[in-house]
């Protein structure tokens, strides 16, 4: 059964949306998703290694709740430094919203040390051990851990993931590592600005500043000093800044994402910037950063790199190994690109795609960067591409409720 008309129900949802949105930037997420009219659960997961992590599920509207049968899992996935509130700050465009009405049980995760995983069984966030992770660890543990669990409460099979930037570096090494287990439970896997070697990367003035060894070194003797691992956490400090910054003073926004990660920022919608921003930053291991300039310095996709004598320890070479994504077969693949993107560089995502291309289904490159795949005046990207890989590779069955089917 399918809910097709509802046409005062709509009314009514459109009427209570207005100026949702901008009431967004100071909203917690799971104000954000209820005042757009979608039931929101939260769930903690444990990881084999004591990482405690959150993820928010939107199973559909709220006002269907009782009637609703969830149809297919679907993960989203952040990237570095961010969570899972940037999937819900575009109104009604914004892909948990585009992929709850199609009918798919949305679940968005939060990986460890995010400002929604900053928990563990035995150790504190105070401990430098607690943040000694990159996204290899997140690709072998929490990605596994969010799967198993999904899949145990929701009773499906198999789920898609969509990953976004880091997103999709974490899902990739978890698929060169361990293949046929993400085989058997993933029907599909969308990528979306995916970095894995950064060979083309020459832009992104910030990425370029933290690729140098000397900042680096200076940033781990401040961290120890002040025993605080964590980087750039959601705090009074920063979170308040961008706040500010981008609510305040849009120009100074938009300056800053041409930047970081966006060469032509204006794609964007202003207020879903200023949401985005909002909520922005949510913390990260400074392993995972390095991790990500180190991939600039080798020009390939590889593990990370502890030094000679400890890669010898690690993994019994002076170099690191290096992940063979052309290995990855039998798992459908889409791949978005963005020809104004500053860290996911075209010319990169096409190497990739030539390492793929026995399985990728769908690649296609956009006049975006590498944020505008949640704040783009015109998501037809996800709204419309997305959206008919996942109907063709992750389909609704006929008994799932789909508000605006």
């Amino acid at each position: 059964m399918r809910i097709k008309g509802l046409p005062l129900l709509s009314l009514t949802l459109a009427f209570l949306a207005v100026n949702a949105n901008k009431a967004d930037i100071n909203s917690p997420i799971d104000n954000i998703v209820a005042s757009h009219g979608y039931a929101f659960e939260e769930h903690q997961i444990i990881t084999d290694d004591g990482y405690i992590l959150k993820a928010f599920r939107i199973p559909g509207r709220a006002f269907i709740r009782d009637l609703l049968i969830p149809g297919p899992p679907v993960i989203c996935a952040h990237g570095i430094i961010d969570s899972s509130d940037g999937w819900v700050v575009n109104d009604e465009d914004s892909p948990a919203f585009v992929l709850a009405d199609a009918g798919y049980d949305v679940w968005l995760i939060n990986t460890r040390g995010n400002k929604y995983s900053k928990k563990h069984i035995t150790m504190d966030t105070s401990s430098e051990q607690y943040w000694d992770f990159s996204w290899e660890e997140v690709g072998v543990m929490d990605l596994p851990a969010f799967t198993d669990y999904i899949l145990q409460v929701t009773g499906y099979q198999k789920l898609a993931y969509i990953g976004h930037s880091m997103g999709t570096t974490q899902a990739f090494y978890g698929l060169v590592q361990n293949l046929t287990y993400f085989q058997e439970r993933w029907s599909m896997f969308v990528a979306l600005a995916p970095p894995l070697s950064m060979k083309n990367f020459n832009d992104s003035h910030a990425l370029k500043f933290l690729a140098d060894e000397k900042v680096v070194n200076a940033i781990v003797a401040a961290q120890k000093l002040t025993k605080n691992y964590e980087f750039f956490p959601a705090n009074f400090i920063n979170s308040g800044m961008m706040k500010s910054l981008c609510a305040v003073v849009y120009d100074a926004c938009l300056a800053l994402e041409k930047l970081v990660a966006d060469s032509n920022p204006d794609v964007n919608d202003q207020v879903a910037s200023q949401v985005y921003f909002g909520h922005y930053p949510s913390g990260s291991s400074l392993k995972q950063v390095v991790h990500f300039t180190q991939l600039t310095h080798s020009n390939k996709f590889n593990r990370y790199d502890y030094g000679a004598q400890r890669n010898m320890a690690h993994y019994g070479q002076v170099l690191p190994p290096e992940n063979d994504i052309s290995k990855i077969e039998n798992i459908p693949i889409v791949i978005i690109a963005g020809s104004q993107d500053l860290l996911s560089t075209l010319a990169d995502t096409r190497w990739q795609l030539s390492q793929l291309n026995h399985t990728v289904v769908f690649y296609k490159e956009y006049d975006m960067g590498h944020l505008t795949y949640f704040t783009h005046k015109d998501m037809t990207y996800f709204k419309v591409d997305v959206m008919e890989q996942l109907r063709q590779y992750h389909p609704l069955p006929e008994k799932t409720i789909g508000f605006m089917q």
